[in-house]
């Protein structure tokens, strides 16, 4: 990731704010974290305003020949004129912009725990986002408006699943081996009784690895896993409706089924969470509120403590912790 030149700059400059000498010192080095936000946003709306003026004559020509929305949003893609590797590379480093802002006030490393089926077996690893993003290219989303038709998406599922194959750290796990909270699940959703609800394959893999954090990382049956239990699990997960930006699927971890490829984040996630960060910079800066600044870090950042389950509840304690600390070590007065 050491092309994402963004990304580098917010992350001395921030380091540099936590051991700056001074409050003015301290500033200084927050106002150059705001001015890269608003510097990377500019670039990403500037992309967006040559797309829709690229699309409004395609639009309007579609539209006044009483075309479908589908059709007119085919033949905007069919037309629009950009570099896949540009946007691409746009859309990543936005991405690990949210991402190193988030590590650096709540202390916590975002994993990405992928699953790919193949052929019976189930092959699993725990990746970093710089391997992840190895696997992720830029997808047009022909449902979306003009101004969030980008969104990243996992890619190349042969080439992951063979690098999995070949890695002694890779689990396998075969789907008939009824000693196994995997076998478990997946012959649960396809019992003749199960909820319609809990056919969703990328679900069904998120609640096995619920189920196994739970049983402290273990996979093997026994103790048993009821049909209860997995119910239940399906309903912790469905109800699970926070943004990625405030941690993982489950405590750090986000969790991602290859089956067909798993989405990663939309434009309007990376400039809408950039926004709010560079809101509460330039909040702070124009009013030297602390106290405000800090909980707005909290709540982009943190889930609701009241909805999540009590391993979770004591993980986002001590990001909360982290938080306050870091604040504590800036030299700005607190009011």
């Amino acid at each position: 990731m050491d092309d994402f030149k963004n990304v580098e700059a917010i992350r001395t400059a921030l380091a540099e704010a936590l051991s700056a000498p001074s409050e003015q010192a301290t500033k200084e080095y927050l106002q150059r974290v705001e001015n890269i936000l608003e510097s990377y946003l500019n670039n990403l709306n500037n992309f967006y305003y040559q797309i829709e003026a690229q699309s409004r004559p395609i639009i309007e020509q579609y539209e006044s020949a009483n075309a479908d929305t589908k059709t007119i949003s085919y033949a905007v893609f069919k037309h629009l004129n950009y570099v896949d590797g540009e946007v691409e590379h746009l859309l990543k480093e936005g991405y690990v912009l949210m991402d190193e802002i988030r590590h650096f006030f709540t202390g916590e490393t975002i994993t990405y725990q992928i699953g790919i089926p193949y052929r019976g077996t189930l092959y699993e690893q725990s990746i970093t986002l710089e391997e992840l993003l190895k696997y992720t290219k830029i997808d047009f989303n022909t449902k979306s408006k003009i101004d969030n038709i980008f969104k990243l998406r996992m890619s190349n599922k042969k080439g992951l699943r063979e690098a999995f194959q070949d890695n002694s750290a890779t689990i396998r796990t075969s789907v008939q081996d009824g000693s196994t909270v995997y076998s478990a699940v997946w012959h649960y959703i396809n019992s003749p009784g199960a909820d319609p609800r809990n056919k969703n394959l990328g679900n069904a893999y998120e609640v096995y690895r619920v189920l196994i954090a739970k049983r402290q990382n273990s996979n093997k049956i026994p103790p048993e896993v009821t049909a209860e239990m997995i119910e239940n699990a399906f309903t912790e997960v469905r109800s699970n409706t926070a943004s990625s930006i405030k941690g993982g699927d489950f405590l750090t971890s986000q969790i991602k089924y290859f089956a067909s490829a798993p989405s990663l984040a939309t434009t309007s996630l990376i400039r809408t969470t950039l926004q709010d960060v560079r809101d509460s910079f330039k909040s702070f800066l124009s009013s030297a509120n602390i106290n405000s600044f800090k909980q707005s870090i909290k709540e982009m950042f943190l889930k609701d403590i009241s909805v999540v389950d009590n391993l979770e509840k004591d993980a986002i304690l001590i990001a909360e912790e982290k938080i306050d600390q870091i604040f504590a070590d800036l030299k700005i007065d607190t009011i």
